[in-house]
């Protein structure tokens, strides 16, 4: 198939072919008196060809004119740069690939805790009041528009003017915030947490910004206080966060991690010792006295013999509502319901001896009877308070 451009061209060698046919046809016969002038003609040409050529004047502003756009070249680059500093980044380590990259912005974020209420175990969930503060020299940041709580979510702020600070852009937030926490109640009443409150920064990573701790001014106000634990302020830190994922935008390549900087302000809740326990297991404490007692009531009695022991367990049972309202679902059993456990099995096993006493009773056996009654009363006693014991050390 032939190009549509070459259709009607005629090839390099007919043209050739061609010219030399005319310059055969055409020319004619040198006479010879043209020789000599033909000679002086040329003479001519070359002294003419070795005069240098004078300047003129209409050649001048063609010179300058080249000469200043030369020198102004630089000057335009010199603005472009200015004007789109990311653009000329990119050129320069296109330039220069081997160039360290540029340092991380710093922003130092500092946290005053003002209270910290509605601790919930079972809902995984705490409000806390507090001002946060940021401190950065890049103008090109917005600390304080750009953050975000990565473990719960913002129920009321107050934003504050940004101002210069020797040197510095500082701004502060005040922030009210519902904080979802998986608590670990397994040694339940003794039960110790680390809270925490988690910041980071939505739009830059690490590589272009990075938080720093104010472990110096950050602080918890005394007045804040939580029921059944001691409050006090914990590690004020910051660390790298790694996403390994590429959000789904399959351009940046599928083995891909994005890490962002995270602020991190802890606080800690600790119980007391002693006091949590009895107040929480006085009711199970008193359902399993009045079960043993029952068998120190005489065998023939049976409605006061089997009310008391029917009676507590309906009480140790409610006891183990209360704890189902209060603590989470979870797998493992904790120490509230260990406990909660050897007080109901301990009512049950004195049910069972008071069946066993009757039965001896009704076989003429009263004395047999009563020494079971006894080392079931003490035996059982000593067994539950035992029990007990081992479950708050190995919880303890």
């Amino acid at each position: 198939m032939t190009h549509p451009r070459r259709a009607g061209a005629t090839s390099g060698s007919d043209r050739a072919a061609s010219v030399r046919s005319t310059h055969r046809s055409g020319r004619s016969e040198p006479s010879k008196r043209s020789g000599p002038r033909r000679l002086a003609l040329l003479v001519l040409v070359g002294l003419g060809a070795l005069v240098p050529r004078p300047v003129l004047a209409d050649d001048e502003p063609a010179a300058e004119a080249t000469d200043t756009a030369a020198d102004a070249a630089p000057e335009a680059a010199e603005l472009e740069a200015a004007a789109d500093p990311d653009a000329a980044a990119e050129a320069e380590a296109e330039a220069d690939p081997n160039a360290p990259p540029a340092p991380a912005s710093e922003v130092t974020v500092g946290m005053y805790i003002n209270r910290l209420r509605d601790v919930n175990l079972r809902e995984g969930t705490y409000v806390v009041d507090f001002w946060m503060w940021f401190r950065w020299q890049n103008d090109d940041l917005h600390p304080a528009q750009t953050f975000e709580l990565v473990n719960g979510e913002i129920e009321n702020r107050i934003d504050s003017d940004v101002i210069d600070d020797l040197g510095f852009h500082y701004t502060s937030v005040r922030l009210v915030a519902r904080i979802y926490h998986v608590f670990d109640v397994d040694h339940f009443p003794y039960d110790n947490h680390t809270l925490h409150i988690d910041i980071e920064d939505v739009e830059s990573e690490s590589h272009l910004q990075v938080y720093r701790p104010d472990v110096t001014y950050s602080a918890l106000d005394p007045g804040v206080q939580v029921a059944g634990w001691d409050v006090a302020l914990g590690e004020t830190a910051a660390a790298d966060h790694i996403y390994n994922t590429n959000y789904g935008f399959l351009s940046i390549g599928a083995d891909t991690h994005a890490p962002f900087s995270r602020f991190i302000q802890k606080i800690e809740l600790r119980r007391g010792t002693g006091m949590p326990l009895l107040k929480l297991f006085w009711v199970t404490f008193l359902s399993v006295l009045l079960g043993l007692l029952a068998l120190r009531v005489h065998v023939t009695d049976l409605d006061a013999r089997f009310g008391l022991s029917v009676g507590s367990i309906f009480a140790a049972m409610a006891n183990t509502y209360v704890l189902g309202e209060i603590l989470p679902e979870t797998e493992a059993i904790t120490m509230a319901e260990q406990m909660n456990f050897l007080g109901v099995g301990t009512i049950f096993l004195a049910v069972f001896i008071s069946i066993a006493s009757i039965r001896l009773v009704y076989a003429g056996r009263e004395q047999a009877s009563r020494r079971l009654d006894w080392w079931a009363f003490v035996g059982l006693g000593i067994l539950y308070i035992v029990a007990n014991v081992v479950v708050v050390k190995l919880h303890g």
